[in-house]
């Protein structure tokens, strides 16, 4: 998160990932992503996407951070995006569900939120993206931080989706909020995820984080129906209210800068 406060020591948090999919020997697409499940991961849809194309399974890892350079990586399996996902599009579902080949060993998952109504009150974004300049000599060393945000009411939100698609809009101003590895990453309000970070309407500058004066961050809102259809059946009932996915009936949003 551009200008965010730096989380060094990975209490509050475990359940917000760094996901990674490599495209070369020298470059790897960087997203954020949420455990809501001993083996699944919340994420952006495009993450798992090299432009139009799918990264290959082999090829996306997930990295579990417990303080700064002390991490645990895990395979992926399987990846699902959402099945109304249409790249690029103004209605696109970007929502995506990871699934780990072992279980993820964490204190904590994330709740997703079960209401319809918008959020209203102040939230918090967080995420593994970059917090500041770095030059083409240096190199990023991931690291999660967050910031606390106000958003938009939902009837200046609305002109930024359809009915079929909603979204939660956060304004930014000076570039402060997600950056580029921030995709994916979740929204929380009331202690609850309710959308990830999907893309963003920039101002008068489409530039990078930190550098355009003006932008409107979109949160794709969580789907819960499709969480739940994929993720009930694995299992009981116990471990699916412990990991608060049970009686979802909300689709959540989270708007994401497509930028990686």
């Amino acid at each position: 998160m551009y200008g965010g406060e730096l989380i060094s020591e990975n209490k509050d948090f475990p359940w917000v990932v760094l996901i990674l999919g490599q495209i070369s020997r020298t470059y790897s697409k960087m997203c954020s992503g949420s455990v809501i499940a001993p083996r699944w991961v919340l994420t952006a849809a495009h993450c798992m996407m090299n432009g139009e194309q799918n990264i290959p399974i082999n090829m996306l890892t997930i990295d579990v951070y417990y303080r700064l350079n002390a991490f645990k990586r895990y395979e992926v399996e399987t990846a699902y995006k959402h099945p109304k996902f249409s790249f690029g599009k103004k209605d696109m579902q970007d929502l995506g569900l990871i699934r780990t080949r072992y279980a993820i060993e964490s204190t904590s998952v994330g709740v997703v939120w079960t209401s319809i109504k918008y959020p209203n009150s102040s939230c918090t974004i967080l995420g593994y993206g970059l917090k500041g300049r770095v030059t083409k000599n240096e190199t990023h060393v991931p690291s999660l931080s967050k910031i606390k945000v106000n958003l938009l009411p939902i009837n200046m939100c609305q002109s930024f989706y359809t009915m079929d698609n909603p979204l939660i809009c956060l304004f930014v101003v000076d570039g402060m909020g997600p950056c580029t590895g921030d995709s994916g990453s979740p929204m929380i309000c009331e202690n609850k995820i309710v959308g990830v970070c999907s893309r963003a309407v920039f101002g008068n500058s489409k530039t990078a984080c930190g550098v355009y004066d003006v932008a409107v961050i979109l949160y794709q809102r969580i789907d819960a129906d499709w969480i739940h259809s994929m993720i009930a059946g694995e299992y009981s009932s116990h471990d699916v209210r412990a990991a608060g996915i049970l009686s979802l009936t909300l689709p959540l949003i989270c708007i994401l800068m497509m930028i990686w």
